[in-house]
Order: C-alpha cells, then sequence, then structure tokens
C-alpha cells in the first residue's frame, strides 16, 4: 500500500484538481476493489427509481379513491363487500407489498451506495493523510474533491429522504380511507394498523 502511495504522489504533486481525482481513482485501484470509487451515476439511477415508485404510489392511491367512492358495500353488493374485496386489495396487496418490496429495495440501495461513497471518501483522506506523514504535500485540490464527494452525498440522501417521506405519506393516506369504511357493519374489516415507515436514508 505504501509503495501505491508513494507512486500515487509522484503523478499528483503540483497537479491540478483534475489530476488528483484521477490520482484517486489510481489508489485506489492500488488497495482493495471494496475501495473503487462508485460511479456517481448511480446516484442518479437509484434517484429515479424512487421517484418512478412514488409515481406508482400515487397511481395507486387515486386508484384507491375511486374504489372507496363506492363505500364499503359497493354498488349491488353485500355490506362490506366492496371495502373487503377491493379497497384493501389495493392497500394490502398493491401498495403495502410494493412498498415494503419495491420501494425498500430502492431505499436500500440509495442507502449502500451511500455508505460506499463514504468509504472511498475516508479511503482518500487517509492516503492524503499517508502522504504527509511521509513527508510530502499534501496534493493540491485534495480538500476540494473532499467537499466536492461529500456534497454529492448530502444532495442524494436529502432528495431520496424528500421521495421516502412523501410515499410514507401516501401510505397513512391508503390505510386512513380504507380504514374510514369500517364502521358500523364493517367494524374490523379494514386493513387495520399502518405498516412500517419506509425508513430514510442515514
Amino acid at each position: 500500500m505504501r509503495r501505491c502511495s508513494r507512486f500515487q504522489t509522484a503523478i499528483t504533486r503540483n497537479a491540478s484538481t483534475l489530476i488528483v481525482v484521477v490520482g484517486l481513482i489510481g489508489a485506489a485501484g492500488c488497495a482493495s476493489p471494496a475501495r473503487n470509487l462508485s460511479d456517481p451515476a448511480k446516484f442518479r439511477t437509484i434517484e429515479h427509481a424512487l421517484r418512478t415508485d412514488l409515481t406508482k404510489v400515487v397511481h395507486d392511491l387515486q386508484r384507491e379513491r375511486v374504489e372507496a367512492d363506492a363505500g364499503a358495500r359497493g354498488s349491488g353488493e353485500s355490506p362490506c363487500y366492496n371495502l373487503k374485496n377491493n379497497v384493501n386489495f389495493v392497500v394490502l396487496t398493491t401498495i403495502r407489498s410494493f412498498v415494503l418490496g419495491t420501494v425498500t429495495a430502492d431505499r436500500n440501495s440509495m442507502q449502500n451506495n451511500i455508505n460506499h461513497i463514504r468509504s472511498d471518501r475516508s479511503g482518500f483522506e487517509k492516503d492524503m493523510f499517508d502522504f504527509v506523514n511521509d513527508g510530502v504535500p499534501r496534493p493540491a485540490g485534495a480538500d476540494r474533491t473532499v467537499k466536492e464527494i461529500t456534497k454529492k452525498i448530502d444532495d442524494a440522501e436529502t432528495r431520496a429522504n424528500h421521495t421516502i417521506s412523501e410515499v410514507n405519506g401516501l401510505v397513512r393516506q391508503a390505510y386512513h380511507i380504507a380504514n374510514g369504511l369500517a364502521s358500523g357493519r364493517c367494524i374490523g374489516d379494514g386493513p387495520g394498523n399502518q405498516m412500517p415507515r419506509v425508513a430514510p436514508v442515514v
């Protein structure tokens, strides 16, 4: 590792910020595959997936509202039929299953990517510390690179959590609408307690 670090020092000494970033990638390659920088585009890919998830939940909630407008009975059906077979189906089978499966998986992908980038940043900072301990001047632009990585992480976290919060809010609405029909002869026929919220990324 020390030989790799010295090699990277040689190519990054007195270089521009662009060369520092290239040196960072090379230094990671000298270490282990786990230190390789993640492609920042992955943030955009996962953010797009989360926004697509949100759009689907919005659509499903609209579908539930249409079903709920017919009331618990529905048109020409026995009491509570529509609630148990249509409204609850949207809440428990469509929305709940999708959120616990797809939305949670996309949230976890974002968390894993953030964790990976943070690990890359820590490795880079350690290499810079090793350079200084070896008597080599800290490469120009290193501090700026760390700040840019940190900003990318913070921005991705903020956007992802905003989308996750919106999904959680829609799920709450879906349960509230269905449980609102569970009155009179239909008490106990609603979806019941709210499902756990999707955890924010940290």
